[in-house]
């Protein structure tokens, strides 16, 4: 792994990697660690009775990669780096239970403000199904779906910095996506805009 990633101190000419780019000998340390303990799970975890013996999953097998001099498969070096900087991030966030938390109240901030909306914003799956991470709606008037609103949706929603809410081609509408990485600020914001998109787009019915 030490010939995959740059190392520390050296200049690379001609590479496009400097010193100032490289990794440090303890990131690649981490990156041989995570990709051992991963080749030690599999061999575990392949165990489908107590008599069978250990055996792993030829693209994570150290043998397999002796034997064919490294060449079999090449670990994918960027994803477990990558994976090893989001758990560290998972950590100082306070941990699985402190995300589980933040996420189930960014999704109940978004689902509250579509389910008080009276019918302007309408929720498209059921209950039972519905995501904490990706929540599609359609902006509808008397029932309606009306796409000229949803795309006025998505570009006042640009103006204002937030991308990225048209929902999937497959369903149209509007999709927000409440990642890990969005905070609970941010979604304060994009429901206050939801708020202030229906106050100016409602079409209040006549007084009798």
């Amino acid at each position: 792994l030490h010939n995959m990633l740059p190392s520390g101190g050296n200049d690379h000419n001609g590479s496009g990697l400097h010193s100032e780019d490289s990794h440090s000998d303890n990131d690649v340390a981490e990156i041989q660690q995570c990709w051992s303990q991963s080749s030690h799970l599999s061999e575990c975890w392949s165990q489908s009775s107590h008599h069978r013996k250990l055996e792993s999953p030829a693209v994570l097998s150290n043998k397999i990669q002796a034997d064919n001099s490294s060449t079999y498969n090449t670990p994918l070096v960027w994803g477990l780096y990558i994976v090893n900087l989001v758990l560290k991030w998972l950590k100082k966030q306070g941990g699985v239970e402190a995300i589980e938390e933040r996420c189930a109240t960014k999704a109940r901030m978004v689902y509250d403000t579509i389910q008080n909306s009276n019918g302007f914003y309408h929720l498209l799956v059921e209950p039972a199904f519905r995501s904490r991470v990706n929540i599609p709606f359609h902006i509808c008037r008397n029932g309606n779906p009306v796409k000229e609103l949803e795309e006025k949706f998505v570009k006042e929603a640009q103006a204002q910095n937030m991308y990225e809410l048209k929902g999937h081609r497959a369903v149209g509408g509007i999709r927000a996506s409440l990642y890990n990485a969005v905070s609970v600020e941010e979604v304060k914001t994009l429901v206050q805009y939801m708020n202030d998109f229906m106050a100016r787009n409602r079409v209040t019915s006549p007084p009798a």
